[in-house]
């Protein structure tokens, strides 16, 4: 039968989302914005919710955006409330001129006037997984390698590699290694209150190598090995036209809480670990099917443990799960998606849930 849930109330998760945030005991008196910091660390230091970030500012009406602070700026505590001061030279030398910050290669240029981010770039660089999500259909559609040049069995880079489909010449192409093909509930089911998971709802496909197209005939493509990332390309691998920019998005993430109601469940973590901790990857079973979008969190809660009474030993007690950390969405598609863990106390394994923080939510 149907139970529904208990709130949770843990070190994660410490008033309503409906109330204004609460200042931790130990919040700093006085804080000076550091180069590096960003809103959501800055909000962790003041209150147990740092998704409530933006209520931090709510006392500092000239603060119409919290995302214009900037490093030198000050932050006092005023009788239960931030205070918060412009340090106009440090600012004026922070913004001076109109220079851009890479992120890296493929990620897109953030001009430095945004001011402080809401997640850490550097806590996000280099932790994002490449991989992409695939229909059953879309899948199907995919051109493949069908070989190397001199007969390789393996390319390496500057080699040449054979593709079956049409490719357009010039263009750079992404290379994957097809992964694990995840199963979940029809649409119409899930409408129906049914439970049973029989229809694919995404394939993971994970890069291994970029390539580049020397020209195309007959249904056959001549394409360079520009680069791999760990070990050699083999035959069967798929290829996707690489896109103008990082398909990862706009790295200024702004956290929020995700719809309400969302139940998703951790059914992968690339690389297929056990468990994963902060900064680790994992693979939702919702995506754009629940309304998810980029910088979306969830709270990640362990499974619900049944006991025997102690009192009566022919009742099982239910102990509700416990809050394990705290997810955010990057990457969305179709019926998937993926997430970065940016709080944890406990592991982050699969099976666990991902639901909206503070919500009341059924499961069997």
């Amino acid at each position: 039968m149907n139970i529904k849930r208990l709130l949770i109330a843990t070190s994660l998760l410490c008033a309503s989302i409906s109330m204004a945030a609460t200042l931790k005991p130990d919040a700093p008196q006085h804080y000076v914005v550091q180069p590096g910091d960003s809103l959501w660390d800055i909000a962790k230091k003041y209150t147990d919710d740092p998704w409530e970030w933006r209520q931090l500012w709510k006392n500092n009406p000239q603060l119409a955006n919290p995302n214009r602070i900037y490093p030198g700026d000050e932050l006092s505590v005023v009788n239960g409330t931030i205070v918060y001061k412009r340090n106009f030279k440090a600012s004026n030398n922070q913004q001076k001129g109109m220079r851009t910050v890479k992120l890296t290669p493929e990620l897109r240029e953030v001009p430095i006037e945004l001011g402080l981010p809401v997640i850490s770039y550097d806590y996000l660089r280099g932790k994002f997984v490449d991989m992409e999500i695939v229909s059953s259909e879309e899948l199907k559609a995919l051109p493949y390698i069908v070989g190397f040049e001199d007969n390789r069995l393996t390319g390496y880079t500057n080699v040449k590699a054979f593709v079956k489909g049409d490719l357009t010449p010039g263009k750079t192409y992404n290379v994957y290694e097809r992964s694990t093909t995840h199963k979940g509930m029809k649409l119409d089911d899930i409408r129906k209150g049914k439970k049973k998971k029989d229809v694919e709802i995404g394939t993971e496909l994970i890069k291994t190598g970029e390539v580049v197209v020397e020209n195309s005939k007959d249904g056959v493509s001549t394409v360079y090995i520009k680069n791999i990332i760990s070990r050699g390309l083999a035959a069967s691998q798929l290829l996707i036209e690489q896109p103008p920019m990082s398909n990862i998005g706009n790295l200024y993430f702004e956290p929020k809480t995700a719809p309400q109601k969302t139940e998703a469940e951790i059914v992968g973590t690339p690389g297929m670990l056990k468990s994963v901790a902060v900064g680790g990857n994992v693979v939702l079973d919702k995506g754009l099917d629940a309304a998810l979008s980029p910088g979306d969190l969830l709270l990640a809660q362990q499974a619900d443990i049944f006991k025997n009474d102690p009192m009566n030993p022919s009742k099982r007690i239910r102990i509700p799960g416990q809050a394990s950390g705290i997810i955010m969405i990057y990457k969305v598609f179709d019926r998937m998606s993926l997430g970065i863990v940016i709080e944890s106390k406990k592991p982050i394994q699969r099976n666990m849930m991902a639901v909206t923080p503070y919500s009341d939510y059924i499961t069997k």
